[in-house]
């Protein structure tokens, strides 16, 4: 007769039971510890955007109540006799201040982590920050930016982790050839309001002329990229310093997933994508479009990203931060002054 005892062998089935136990017990933990990693990064990027609202309030407390411009091109520069320095004091060339970072670094004491800390990197120093090329496909950058990527300072000029609201905000500014002084974009727009054809009133140039501030977006997690279907973002994506909604003008730039993905070019979603081995060709077509979600970019420009999990960490133009995702994000009134409705649009 056999007898238990406490000096026992286990058997098999036991000890492969505990290892079962203990594996379940190790992936929940693993899974734990990356959530708190991510709501980690999560938080840190909240910080990064406050700081960067703070700094955006004091430059206009600084300047009688103005937004700060979304773009100045180097000719506007020059006609309105404005120069910019780097943190040791050496004159910027025009080109890297066209874009906000540089000119709202010096409120934040020119400090690194606001701009650049979501980079993987060993770089520390704005002054000498990188423009970065190490996406699987390049987006083209606009003319006006595509000769400074080899510049110290490329980085914080075109690569921020947060685009600001450039088009709707302070304004897009270029000299205008038909009347050869600055002027900005949209500021004779015509849009629809109760019916009725409105002239301007769309670009908030002062903090005081937006009527929803708890609401208004100023900064967003943002990314330049090509048209395509992006279904996950990387935390280390390369940003962008603007940010644009899903609609400039008339045009639609980008909306949420989810639509036909027959035809879409498999390359845009990498390699290690398992969904370009789902839509790979095989010999027999699909029976029904696929649907996906995700981010589609109908024009290739600078759009909301997703850095830390389902949302894009934003700023709103009462001081307040948070995680907003696409669905919120579509919605035109968060973008522009003059907006009316999720789906407005304008002339341009």
């Amino acid at each position: 007769m056999n007898r238990r005892t406490n000096g026992r062998a286990f058997t098999l089935v036991e000890i492969l039971v505990v290892i079962s136990i203990i594996g379940i017990l190790i992936s929940l933990l693993t899974v734990g510890i990356q959530k708190a990693i991510e709501t980690g990064k999560a938080s840190k990027d909240q910080s990064r955007a406050r700081q960067l609202i703070v700094a955006w309030q004091q430059y206009a407390n600084n300047n009688g109540d103005q937004c700060l411009p979304g773009y100045l091109s180097p000719a506007v520069q020059t006609a309105w006799k404005v120069k910019y320095q780097n943190q040791n004091g050496q004159q910027l060339a025009p080109e890297l201040a066209q874009t906000y970072g540089w000119r709202l670094a010096a409120f934040l004491g020119y400090e690194y982590d606001p701009f650049l800390g979501y980079r993987d990197t060993a770089e520390t120093n704005l002054d000498e920050s990188l423009y970065y090329s190490d996406m699987e496909y390049e987006p083209t950058l606009p003319a006006a930016f595509a000769g400074i990527t080899g510049l110290n300072g490329a980085g914080l000029a075109l690569q921020p982790g947060f685009g600001y609201n450039a088009y709707y905000l302070g304004g897009w500014w270029n000299v205008d050839p038909g009347i050869g002084i600055p002027a900005f974009r949209f500021r004779d727009a015509i849009y629809q309001d109760n019916g009725a054809n409105v002239r301007g009133k769309i670009v908030a140039r002062s903090i005081g002329q937006i009527a929803r501030s708890s609401e208004m977006i100023v900064f967003s997690s943002s990314a330049l990229r090509p048209a395509g279907l992006y279904i996950e973002d990387s935390d280390t994506y390369p940003g962008a310093a603007w940010s644009v909604p899903p609609r400039l003008g008339a045009t639609e730039i980008w909306r949420m997933g989810g639509g036909n993905l027959q035809g879409v070019d498999l390359a845009l979603f990498g390699e290690h994508d398992a969904l370009s081995a789902m839509l790979a060709p095989s010999p027999t077509p699909a029976p029904a479009p696929m649907q996906a979600g995700g981010l589609e970019i109908l024009v290739q420009e600078a759009a909301p990203l997703l850095r830390y999990g389902a949302n894009a960490t934003i700023s709103n133009a009462d001081g307040s931060t948070g995680l907003v995702n696409l669905r919120d994000l579509m919605d035109m009134r968060r973008w522009a002054n003059g907006a009316t409705t999720p789906n407005w649009s304008h002339g341009d």
